[in-house]
């Protein structure tokens, strides 16, 4: 096992500490519950920036340039993003399956993707774990959240609709942004399956399966043609999954209707363009 790997399977197990927040919300006053339901993460927060700077434990989390610093930065950072959400859970209307969907996703995301890399060390791939592990934890997160009295009933197909989401656009911010920029990936993932909770969207399971099926066909055809980059086939993947279910094939059509034709577009006579 790599060390990134390892230190990928550290930031998954502080995750997992997403899990307390909904039963602490049950258990206490919403006061009481606001101060309790961060803490976990502050702790963690505290512990990186003041406490930790040397042996074992260092190591483990320590990126490139946490070892510069002598600061687990990047601990501190994916710890007082995922305090934030928690705060917008409890005070704020954030659902909790919402909240803690967001933060296993990430997490274990990035586990999925490191995981993938260490056996082959393809972005496409890499990318691909990310987006499967990611999914399956984010939607087992919203799930385990429903658990909890009085645990909010989710439909499956919505659960796997806002998982889905919620993988591939952290996993075009990842291509497009740092690894230190995960806190900004968490929140945003956080904002955009909170807005599509709230807006009630009816997901059937066919919807869902042929929306997935579909634009992840035309995503890996448009890579193999090198039609599109990575960022490009993951646009592309997200904004078909979102108009099939939210829109509906009509505007799919359209969509990869405009997308088919810039792709080839470019391609044609692409040398003769270069020079």
């Amino acid at each position: 096992m790599t060390a990134t790997v390892r230190r990928a399977g550290g930031f998954a197990a502080v995750g997992l500490l997403s899990l307390s927040v909904p039963s602490v919300a049950s258990a206490t006053r919403p006061a009481l519950a606001t101060v309790l339901g961060p803490a976990p993460f502050v702790v963690v927060a505290v512990l990186a920036l003041y406490v930790v700077d040397e042996g074992p434990i260092f190591e483990l989390f320590a990126r490139p340039g946490d070892r510069r610093d002598g600061r687990l930065y990047g601990l501190a950072g994916f710890a007082l993003a995922a305090a934030g959400l928690a705060l917008l859970a409890l005070r704020f209307g954030l659902p909790m399956p919402v909240f803690v969907g967001s933060v296993l996703l990430l997490s274990w995301g990035n586990l999925g993707g490191h995981a993938v890399r260490a056996v082959r060390d393809e972005p496409i791939l890499a990318t691909a774990g990310f987006v499967v592990v990611g999914s399956v934890a984010g939607a087992a997160g919203q799930f385990a959240a429903t658990l909890v009295p009085p645990g909010t009933s989710l439909a499956w197909p919505l659960v796997v609709f806002l998982a889905t989401s919620g993988a591939l656009l952290a996993a075009l911010l990842r291509v497009v942004l740092f690894e230190r920029d995960d806190p900004l990936v968490m929140v945003s993932v956080g904002l955009l399956l909170w807005l599509f909770f709230d807006l009630q969207v009816v997901v059937s399971a066919t919807g869902v399966a042929v929306a997935l099926t579909v634009t992840v066909v035309l995503g890996v055809v448009s890579y193999v043609l090198e039609t599109a980059s990575l960022p490009g086939m993951l646009t592309g993947v997200l904004l078909g999954l979102l108009t099939i279910v939210l829109g509906g094939t009509g505007w799919f059509v359209v969509l990869m209707t405009f997308f088919g034709v810039g792709g080839l577009a470019a391609k044609f006579r692409y040398e003769e363009k270069k020079a």
